[in-house]
């Protein structure tokens, strides 16, 4: 067993491990109440020693627990009914460290204990979602068709002795020796009523299959070759935990904490879940291979990482692939504008800019730290400051994707009567993203900033969903903004940017 995983329980928040310990002390030093005096006496009081010495151990780590990483301090003297305890912890920064305890009795018995390789962890937690593409591991296995493979399928069914489904994430972007929080596992309701459904820990190594015979896991098989130990698959019935499914089409969760950190942590092997019916009929979820990447199964994890770690330390520039605006002014709602120097933001939606980024150079399982849309206000176009200005940033919907040299008011690319929301033009966008206050002071030419971190999260981790952002102006604004486009490659360094952090 690796220091990092013989530590894991360890590390326990600072306020449920002092209370834990307090409680234990004091039965500790009380158990042996009403003992026979004599031999057993000084076997107590080196027990109530060690005792001491271990609680020691605890206090000072869970003080330093909460320091973030810096500025550790070792423990005095601490009195308590069995003696006191002088703890020391070593380096005084970063992890793992060294903890040592020494602990004295009243009775005159003495005990030292050491820790060495403790991880120390940050204290403000990171959340990541992880919702595989076309590559995630699920899949369901039917009795109907024993020795069929459905790794390729769709959807997933579930259905009392009839159909499981089994699902596996890899947690490797998590970094070793981390604290799990909570971990939410859950899966799109495609199908079925409002029944009870379970999630049990899968016990044997499996394949998901590519839907040919012989390539993945099915009813009598856990890789189209070898059967399970007893048909319909291997996991542990003492593991469920059971929700009721919501209404069709809406997520079913289930908490996965505790399985989630001890798959993390090495103490049970990562073999992933098991998805049964327990009361109803059948029943099915989106699998990885649905065709609507949105609504593939995802396990959200939060978590406080060791010392030291970056989320995935890096960054780029990106420029827009695509910019533009759509106008909804008399005689210009045909009018498109993809191929000028600027574009145009107005009051009251009249003047909506669009601008589109490629996401895929960057580098393959990162977690995004930060995303900045920057927008050039005023080099090319005239920029009228306003008493207060709202503008915000809306995801652009897949109802049909727009064209830069296409698009218009009435139309996202040039062939169509309407952009396929049924709105009768305008475009159509997702809930706010990010807002921009711009006061009085603002300064034509400079830069406008939106903070766009899980949206551009969202693109990375689902490419299919990136349809770009529309800039509008909030109704009660009294102005116009003039964004650089992508065309002003006379002056590159103004042009549209999205900043991104891992």
């Amino acid at each position: 067993m690796s220091p990092r995983t013989s530590m894991a329980g360890f590390t326990l928040l600072p306020v449920m491990l002092t209370m834990t310990l307090i409680a234990a002390i004091a039965f500790l030093l009380n158990r042996d109440n009403g003992m026979n005096a004599g031999m057993v006496a000084g076997q107590s009081d080196a027990e109530r020693a060690r005792y001491t010495a271990e609680a020691g151990l605890q206090m000072v780590n869970a003080l330093s627990q909460a320091k973030n990483c810096a500025g550790y301090t070792d423990l005095g003297a601490t009195t308590f009914d069995a003696g006191s305890v002088t703890s020391t912890i070593n380096p005084k920064n970063g992890t793992p460290v060294t903890l040592t305890a020494t602990a004295t009795t009243t009775e005159g018995a003495l005990a030292q204990l050491t820790r060495a390789n403790v991880i120390m962890h940050q204290t403000t937690p990171y959340t990541i979602k992880l919702q595989p593409g076309t590559n995630g591991s699920d899949t369901s296995i039917g009795l109907a068709s024993p020795n069929v493979n459905h790794g390729a399928d769709p959807n997933m069914s579930i259905n009392i002795g009839q159909y499981v489904s089994l699902v596996q994430f890899d947690l490797s972007t998590i970094p070793a020796g981390s604290v799990v929080q909570s971990a939410q596992f859950s899966l799109y309701h495609a199908s079925g009523g409002t029944d009870t459904a379970g999630v049990f820990t899968v016990t044997r190594p499996w394949s998901e299959g590519t839907g040919v015979a012989g390539t993945g896991a099915t009813w009598n098989s856990y890789d189209g070759v070898n059967a399970w130990t007893a048909a319909g698959g291997d996991y542990d019935p003492t593991s469920g935990i059971n929700i009721t499914l919501p209404v069709n089409n809406a997520w079913a969760s289930w908490d996965l904490t505790a399985q989630t950190a001890a798959w993390k942590s090495g103490s049970v092997p990562n073999y992933g879940v098991a998805v049964t019916l327990i009361t109803g009929g059948t029943n099915t979820f989106a699998s990885s291979d649905n065709g609507t990447d949105a609504s593939r199964p995802k396990l959200v994890v939060t978590f406080l990482p060791p010392c030291g770690w970056v989320p995935n330390a890096g960054g780029v520039t990106l420029p827009a692939i695509k910019d533009t605006w759509i106008n909804e002014t008399n005689g210009k709602t045909n009018t498109n504008y993809g191929g000028s120097i600027s574009f145009t933001v107005t009051t009251n939606k009249i003047g909506s800019g669009l601008v589109q980024f490629d996401l895929s150079t960057i580098p393959a399982g990162k977690l995004l730290k930060s995303a900045k849309l920057r927008l050039f206000a005023g080099g090319f176009g005239a920029t009228t400051p306003p008493t207060s200005s709202i503008l915000t940033v809306y995801p652009v919907t897949n109802y049909k994707p727009w064209t830069e040299l296409g698009v218009t008011w009435k139309t996202a690319d040039g062939s169509s009567n309407s952009w396929g929301c049924g709105n009768g033009g305008g475009g159509c966008f997702g809930a706010a993203a990010a807002t921009a206050s711009i006061s009085s002071s603002f300064t034509p030419g400079s830069w406008v900033e939106w903070d766009v971190t899980a949206l551009a999260q969202e693109w990375y981790t689902n490419p299919s969903l990136n349809y770009g952002v529309g800039v509008l102006m909030d109704p009660t604004s009294a102005s116009a903004f003039a964004f650089n486009s992508k065309e002003a490659t006379f002056a590159p360094q103004y042009v549209p940017q999205l900043v991104i952090t891992w």
